[in-house]
């Protein structure tokens, strides 16, 4: 095996969380390809609690940082970092990070305006540093076995997407809650995950037409007690509908403001049939009634047996997920992991490079922009910065006007 790629872990905050755990996974699966040489974050208490789960799984001392810029001077060996930390510093040090030589694993979504996408993406040609972005979600088993199942024409051509969810939970995510830090509410920081699954299995979206809305402004840090008030300026409500290129039609609708029935309902209908994240293949059966076929266990061990040896190494490197939950969130951080260091060892292109993490970003910002408008909007004109009027007022707070 290559040498490990070493790789400085910025930001040591929730989701840094599972990637030191990944690393774990890939130690345990046989298949680890990179090493945790540096951590560095603005709480030097959180930086020291990773480093030492990172000696722990790897059996070396890790060094502590409270700067980006020390940590790049410093650590002279380092090829790569992996940014963790909130979403509007996201551009800022990822454009450090490059101009420094290093490669960069950015978490989703890439920036939070297409203005601050432009200065990593900018950053990365000419620097001629490799890009990726933490696009986990279709690296699970059941989403890979999804993606199957379409390829293979199981369903016919696709027509509709359904994607609708609604519950209930007024708890305050920090700055998750605040738009010029997170770029948005839920359908940007969680949802830019949904509109990577998107695109995986239908393609590009063009147009996008929504209406979103605050209904609950007051959040609690204490939920569901309704202690310890905030007030919060992102969405809580968005309902889009969204045309792709290949003609195909989606509904994606969400809302975490609807007391009482839950809804979760996840599925693409085609000319024969249709594809449920919930329930799995239902096909067309006599005299046009819905006959259940195959769950997402089975479908996952039907793709698998027709898999190629070699398709198998670079989907699930060591048999990670293969023989567990097919939607095992955790499982597919070490994949993740694996990808990122494997394209820089083989010189070859990411899954997710920073072109789809932008175009993934697109879909959310969107999403604001329709319904800033009141219009529906072309995603590219979106892309190209023709269309920002929900952006401006966060670029001019990030110093990007």
């Amino acid at each position: 095996m290559d040498e490990p790629v070493r790789v400085g872990l910025v930001g040591c905050g929730g989701i840094s969380g599972s990637h030191v755990r990944g690393l774990q996974v890939l130690k345990e699966a046989g298949v680890c390809n990179l090493e945790f040489v540096a951590c560095c974050d603005i709480s030097l208490e959180s930086a020291n609690r990773r480093a030492a789960q990172l000696k722990a799984i790897q059996g070396k001392e890790v060094s502590v940082y409270e700067r980006v810029e020390d940590m790049l001077e410093r650590e002279r060996s380092l090829e790569a970092t992996d940014i963790c930390t909130d979403h509007a510093s996201h551009h800022t040090i990822a454009v450090k990070c490059l101009e420094a030589g290093k490669h960069v694993l950015v978490e989703k979504p890439l920036a939070i305006t297409v203005k601050a996408a432009r200065l990593i993406l900018d950053a990365a040609r000419k620097y001629n540093r490799a890009l990726s972005v933490a696009e986990n979600y279709r690296r699970l088993p059941g989403n890979r076995a999804i993606n199957w199942c379409l390829r293979k024409g199981m369903v016919g051509k696709p027509s509709v997407m359904m994607w609708v969810e609604a519950s209930y939970g007024l708890g305050y995510w920090a700055w998750r809650h605040e738009r010029v830090r997170a770029g948005g509410g839920w359908i940007l920081d969680g949802g830019v995950h949904f509109a990577d699954l998107f695109m995986y299995n239908l393609g590009p979206i063009e147009e996008v037409y929504a209406v979103t809305r605050t209904l609950s402004p007051t959040r609690y840090e204490d939920w569901p007690m309704t202690a310890k008030p905030r007030t919060v300026d992102v969405e809580d409500l968005s309902f889009a509908t969204l045309k792709f290129e290949n003609g195909a039609t989606g509904l994606w609708a969400w809302t975490q403001v609807a007391p009482g029935e839950g809804v979760n309902h996840r599925a693409i209908y085609g000319e024969r049939g249709s594809i449920s994240w919930n329930r799995g293949l239902t096909i067309l059966g006599e005299k046009n009634v819905g006959q259940y076929t195959m769950s997402a266990h089975e479908l996952v061990r039907k793709m698998l047996q027709e898999m190629s040896e070699e398709e198998k190494n670079w989907m699930f490197p060591g048999g990670i997920g293969t023989k567990s939950d097919p939607w095992s969130f955790e499982l597919s951080m070490p994949i993740q992991l694996w990808d990122f260091a494997n394209s820089l060892r083989e010189s070859r292109k990411f899954e997710v490079d920073g072109e789809i993490g932008l175009r993934d970003q697109v879909i959310p910002i969107s999403i604001y922009e329709s319904a800033t408008l009141g219009t529906p909007v072309k995603t590219k004109d979106v892309e190209t910065g023709r269309v920002s009027e929900y952006q401006e007022r966060i670029n001019r707070k990030i110093g990007l006007e």
